[in-house]
């Protein structure tokens, strides 16, 4: 298992079965956006907070992008596969 780290956002672990939990340094997150590589989103998800837990059961195994949007308006993107 392994750790993702894009700039400040942490995603672990990577590659995920189930869940994966984020974590951003920068500050509080207001949203969670998940697309797949042709760049459908497949998941969006509210947050309140600098970490989160994503439920990623239920995606196809591949390659997947991760948006977290912060309250200052910055936006973080990191990467994550899903077996």
């Amino acid at each position: 298992m392994g750790e993702e780290r894009a700039g400040e956002l942490l995603v672990f672990p990577n590659p995920a079965n189930e869940r994966i939990s984020v974590t951003s340094i920068e500050g509080r997150m207001n949203a969670l956006i998940i697309t797949s590589a042709d760049g459908r989103m497949v998941l969006a998800q509210a947050s309140n907070g600098s970490s989160a837990d994503l439920d990623v059961h239920a995606l196809r195994a591949g390659a997947y992008f991760l948006e977290a949007r912060l309250t200052s308006g910055r936006v973080l993107r990191s990467r994550f596969i899903k077996n």
